[in-house]
C-alpha cells in the first residue's frame, strides 16, 4: 500500500516541470565536468608514463575546470533559466535579463558575486523560479486586459505595443520583488541559504541514501524504471557533491563528500540496478552443458556497461520471488560496506566524475585516480554480492531445469 502511494506521487511529480529542469540542469553540469575529469586522469597517466613530461594536459584541464567552477553560480542560473524557458515556452531573452538583474542585485550587497558555495548556488535555482512565476503571472493578468488603441493603428503595431507593455510590467515586478525582499526586517536570504545547505547535507546522510536505494530497488522490482521516477529527487545533490570534490582535489583540500555521483553508480548501479552482475557470475559458475539460458547469455555485454534491462525484464527479475530479497539487499549492503570502508579511510573518497557506463572496477580506479586499495575493496564487495545471489540463482536454475 505504501509503495503504491509512493508510486502515485512519483508519477505525478515526474511531470513537474521545475523538478525536470533542475535535474536536466545538473545533468548538463555533470556532462560538462566529465570530459575535464577524463582529461585530468589522462594527463596524470601520460605524465607518469612519460616520466613527468606532458603535464600540460592535466594543467590545462584543471585550469578550464577552475574557470567553470569559478562561474558555477551564474552558469547554473543560465542553464536553469534556459531549460525552464523550454519547459514553459517563455521568451528567453527577457527571462535571462530578469534573472541576471535579480541575481546581481542579490549577490552584490552580499559581496559574494564569485562564491561557489552551495548556499549561494541556491540563488541560481530560486531566482529563475521566481522569474518564471512572475512571467507567467503577468501574461495571465495581461491576457485579461485589453489595450485600447485607435483603430487606425495597424494590428502589428498594437501587438508590438502589447508585447512591450508585458515586458515592462515583468521588469517592474522583478524590481518590486528585489525591493520587497531587501525591506524585510529579518534575514530572509540567510534563511533560504541555510535551508538549501541543510537540504544538501541531508543527502550526505548514509541512512537517507540507503532509504533512497531501497525505494529504487522496490520500484525496479515492480517493473518500473526506478531512476526515471526517483533520480530527479537526489541526483542534483550528488552531482554537486562530485563537482565540489573535484575542486577540493585540485586545490589540495580534504575531499569530504563520500556520497557522490561516482559512489552511487559504483555501488548502487554497477552492472545495472540491483547489482545483477552477481546473477551472471553465479550462472557462469553453474552454467549447464545443455539448456543454456538465452536471457543470461544475452545479458553479459550490456551488464558490463551497467545496463541490465535485458535481465530485469527478460529473465525476468520483475515480480520474481526467487530474486526479490537478493535484488533489494545487494545494493544496500554494497553501499553500506563501501561507505563504512571510506569513513574508516580504508577506501578513498571518489573524487573524479566518471561516466555511468564505465565498467565496475575500472570505474573505482578512475574515480580515485588509481588507488589500488580501493580497487581491492571493491573486489571484496563484488564477492559479497556474488555470495548474496548464489542461493537465489541456484534455485532459479534448478527450477528452470525441471521445466
Amino acid at each position: 500500500m505504501i509503495v503504491s502511494k509512493l508510486e502515485h506521487i512519483l508519477f505525478k511529480a515526474k511531470d513537474y516541470r521545475p523538478l525536470q529542469a533542475l535535474h536536466q540542469t545538473t545533468t548538463v553540469l555533470l556532462n560538462t565536468v566529465i570530459p575535464l575529469s577524463m582529461l585530468m586522469l589522462l594527463g596524470q597517466v601520460v605524465a607518469v608514463m612519460s616520466g613527468g613530461r606532458w603535464q600540460e594536459l592535466q594543467m590545462v584541464s584543471q585550469l578550464v575546470f577552475e574557470i567553470v567552477y569559478s562561474y558555477l553560480s551564474p552558469l547554473t542560473l543560465v542553464i536553469f533559466m534556459y531549460v525552464l524557458g523550454q519547459k514553459y515556452t517563455l521568451n528567453r531573452i527577457t527571462n535571462y535579463l530578469m534573472s541576471l538583474i535579480a541575481w546581481v542585485a542579490f549577490e552584490l550587497p552580499l559581496r559574494n558575486f564569485g562564491s561557489t558555495s552551495i548556499e549561494y548556488i541556491s540563488f541560481a535555482f530560486m531566482i529563475p523560479l521566481c522569474v518564471v512565476l512572475i512571467d507567467t503571472s503577468v501574461d495571465k493578468i495581461m491576457g485579461h486586459l485589453t489595450l485600447s488603441l485607435p483603430t487606425s493603428i495597424p494590428q502589428s503595431i498594437k501587438e508590438s505595443a502589447s508585447s512591450l507593455a508585458r515586458q515592462c510590467f515583468k521588469l517592474i515586478a522583478v524590481y518590486a520583488l528585489i525591493w520587497g525582499v531587501m525591506q524585510i526586517p529579518f534575514p530572509v536570504i540567510g534563511y533560504i541559504q541555510s535551508s538549501f545547505n541543510l537540504l544538501f547535507s541531508v543527502y550526505q546522510n548514509p541512512i537517507v541514501f540507503l532509504l533512497l536505494i531501497l525505494v529504487l530497488q522496490l520500484l525496479w522490482y515492480r517493473g518500473l524504471h526506478g531512476d526515471a521516477l526517483l533520480a530527479a529527487w537526489f541526483e542534483p545533490a550528488i552531482i554537486f557533491s562530485t563537482i565540489i570534490n573535484m575542486h577540493a582535489l585540485i586545490q589540495g583540500l580534504p575531499v569530504q563528500h563520500i556520497i557522490n555521483a561516482t559512489f552511487y553508480t559504483n555501488f548502487a548501479a554497477a552492472t545495472g540496478a540491483g547489482l545483477t552482475g552477481g546473477i551472471l557470475i553465479n550462472y557462469v559458475l553453474r552454467r549447464p552443458r545443455r539448456n543454456v539460458l538465452p536471457e543470461m547469455e544475452q545479458s553479459f555485454v550490456p551488464a558490463l556497461f551497467n545496463i541490465n534491462e535485458p535481465l530485469i525484464f527478460g529473465l525476468p527479475i520483475v515480480d520474481n520471488c526467487e530474486f526479490k530479497v537478493a535484488f533489494i539487499l545487494a545494493p544496500l549492503l554494497a553501499s553500506a560496506v563501501g561507505y563504512t570502508l571510506t569513513v574508516l579511510e580504508i577506501m578513498q573518497v571518489y573524487t573524479y566524475a566518471v561516466p555511468w557506463f564505465i565498467p565496475f572496477g575500472l570505474k573505482g580506479l578512475m574515480g580515485t585516480g588509481g588507488d589500488l586499495v580501493t580497487a581491492l575493496c571493491e573486489l571484496l564487495i563484488a564477492i559479497l554480492v556474488i555470495v548474496i545471489y548464489a542461493i537465489p540463482t541456484r534455485r532459479y536454475m534448478a527450477k528452470v531445469k525441471e521445466l
